[in-house]
C-alpha cells in the first residue's frame, strides 16, 4: 500500500512540477483545525499573512489567477508546497483579500485525530458521521483514478475530504483536506465553474 501511495502521491504532484511552482520553506507545526485553518493560519486572513506562515524562496512566486471562474468564486490562490522530503502542498483561495477555503494534502499536515490524506474512505466517515457525500461531476481524471471525485463534507464543522477513487484497489481514499467556515456551504476550490457541477448524494 505504501508503494502505491507514493505513486499515487507522486503523480499528483507532476501537476505542480510542471506548473513551474517551487520547493518552500516548511512552516512550523501543521495541524488543521477544521472550520479555522491550517499550521497558525485561519480562515478569513489576508495574503500577508499567507506568506508569512507559509513563506517562500526569494525569486519565486506563490499566487495565481484561481482556476475557477464565475460569480462568487475566488479571484486569486496561493500556494506552497514542499517536493523534497514529504511531498506535501498548501492552497489557499483568496475573495478579495481574505482566505476561504484553505487546502491541504501531504503528511506534513493532519487533524488531532491522526485523519491526513491517504486515509480510506471508510475512516473518514467514522470519524465525522454527520458528514454527507457529494460529487464533482466531470471532474473525472488520470490523476484522480478516473473516475469523478467524491467529497465527504461535514459542513457544521468546516471540514471537507476528497476523495479520489484507486483503481489497484476499487476504492476511495483521502486527497486533499479542505477546511471552510463552520455553517456556510462547501464547494471545492471555493465554487464550482462549468461544465463541472456540484451534487449531492445524500
Amino acid at each position: 500500500m505504501k508503494k502505491s501511495m507514493l505513486l499515487w502521491a507522486a503523480l499528483r504532484f507532476s501537476v505542480l512540477v510542471t506548473t513551474n511552482m517551487m520547493a518552500q520553506a516548511v512552516p512550523d507545526g501543521g495541524l488543521i483545525l477544521p472550520g479555522v485553518g491550517i499550521a497558525g493560519l485561519k480562515l478569513g486572513s489576508a495574503p500577508f499573512a499567507f506568506e508569512a506562515v507559509f513563506s517562500k524562496r526569494p525569486g519565486n512566486s506563490n499566487s495565481a489567477p484561481s482556476g475557477t471562474v464565475g460569480e462568487g468564486c475566488p479571484d486569486k490562490v496561493y500556494y506552497w508546497n514542499d517536493l523534497e522530503v514529504h511531498p506535501s502542498k498548501v492552497d489557499a483561495y483568496f475573495k478579495g483579500d481574505e482566505v476561504s477555503p484553505l487546502s491541504v494534502f501531504g503528511p506534513r499536515f493532519s487533524l488531532s485525530n491522526g485523519l491526513m490524506t491517504g486515509e480510506t474512505e471508510q475512516r473518514v466517515e467514522r470519524a465525522y458521521p454527520h458528514g454527507r457525500n457529494s460529487v464533482l461531476l466531470y471532474s473525472a481524471s488520470k490523476v484522480n483514478g478516473g473516475r469523478d471525485v467524491h467529497y465527504w463534507v461535514d459542513k457544521e464543522a468546516g471540514i471537507a475530504f476528497e476523495l479520489d477513487w484507486w483503481q489497484n484497489k476499487k476504492q476511495r481514499f483521502v486527497g486533499n483536506i479542505d477546511i471552510f467556515p463552520r455553517g456556510s456551504d462547501y464547494h471545492p476550490e471555493g465554487c464550482t465553474s462549468p461544465p463541472q457541477q456540484w451534487e449531492k448524494l445524500n
